[in-house]
């Protein structure tokens, strides 16, 4: 399982070591990345192992409904993508959990970073 995380505050982050610290008291293996760190390629890499990894997103929603600002040009890259980025991405298992705030459900952005993932990896 490979656990991923877009943070600004912190949240997402810890989080994500909570469920890489579960995985491992359970005897999976885990590992953990922070999403500002990563680019398109390298997230596309971590698809290449025979199996493929379970990919485990945890991703904060930043002001209008947008990724953290560190992981803003990951996401872009991301979203604008196909091809063998989409093909290996789309070789994974994975899941999002996404994190907001409902005050910004009434103008469509409530955790929009995530569901933006969401909907990218479901066409991958």
């Amino acid at each position: 399982m490979v656990v991923l995380f877009a943070t600004q505050s912190g949240g997402a982050e810890s989080l994500a070591k909570d469920l890489k610290e579960d995985a491992a008291e359970k005897g999976l293996a885990a590992s953990l990345h922070d999403l500002a760190t990563m680019d398109v390629s390298k997230l596309a890499g971590l698809c290449k192992t025979k199996p493929p990894p379970a990919l485990v997103f945890i991703v904060s929603t930043w002001t209008g409904g947008l990724a953290p600002p560190a992981c803003q040009p990951l996401f872009a890259e991301l979203l604008k993508s196909s091809g063998a980025t989409a093909k290996a991405l789309g070789a994974c298992r994975f899941c999002v959990y996404a994190l907001g705030d409902s005050v910004y459900a009434a103008d469509g952005h409530f955790c929009k970073a995530a569901r933006d993932l969401e909907g990218w990896m479901l066409g991958a």
